[in-house]
């Protein structure tokens, strides 16, 4: 059967998904500091920062996405690194807020209404206000076949281990290992994998 055939057999909302990871990538590549082929963004969507933005292949993030990428915070100036590796799926309602580094490995997925970020708000200074501080930054890394559920917040200064799962709303504020379940607020281990 011929592609052109196969193409028609879909329906609509297959073929505009189709058509969308195919050309995406060719028409927004100059925006990022690197996309790869068959990724791609479903709108609406809020970015900022592209140009620190690293996507790897056939990587998706869904609608209603909010990501950004800060290399500047008042007088503080940033080296922003975000890093999405390749067949990542991402569900809607994504937020994340990186102005150090994030790094996301291939094979992850992502549920619906995410949070993760690096940087944390100032609070030192009970005289000034805190969105006058400034911030500071811890890395955070989510390692090959991790599958974060619904809801989940992952705070600065994390990783999650490879092919671990982190349970639907759980805020995950210290690592988790390699093949663990955690769950709750904060996160704990339930079980291994």
């Amino acid at each position: 059967m011929s592609k052109v055939w196969k193409f028609l057999k879909k329906n609509k909302y297959e073929r505009q998904l189709s058509v969308c990871r195919n050309i995406y990538s060719l028409l927004h590549k100059r925006a990022f500091a690197r996309i790869g082929r068959k990724s791609f963004f479903l709108k609406p969507l809020f970015l900022s920062g592209t140009q620190y933005m690293y996507l790897g292949e056939a990587t998706g993030i869904w609608h209603h996405a909010r990501i950004e990428v800060i290399d500047r915070w008042q007088d503080q100036i940033l080296k922003p690194k975000l890093s999405i590796g390749s067949r990542v799926n991402i569900g809607q309602e994504l937020h994340i807020a990186c102005a150090g580094e994030i790094t996301i490995e291939d094979d992850v997925l992502i549920s619906a209404g995410v949070f993760i970020t690096d940087l944390s708000h100032e609070t030192s200074d009970k005289n000034v206000a805190v969105i006058e501080q400034g911030i500071s930054v811890k890395p955070v890394k989510i390692c090959e076949g991790a599958f974060i559920g619904r809801g989940v917040s992952i705070l600065p200064g994390v990783t999650v281990g490879k092919h671990s799962v982190v349970g639907s709303n759980a805020v995950v504020t210290k690592d988790v290992p390699d093949f663990a379940v955690v769950g709750g607020v904060p996160a704990k281990i339930i079980s291994e994998r």
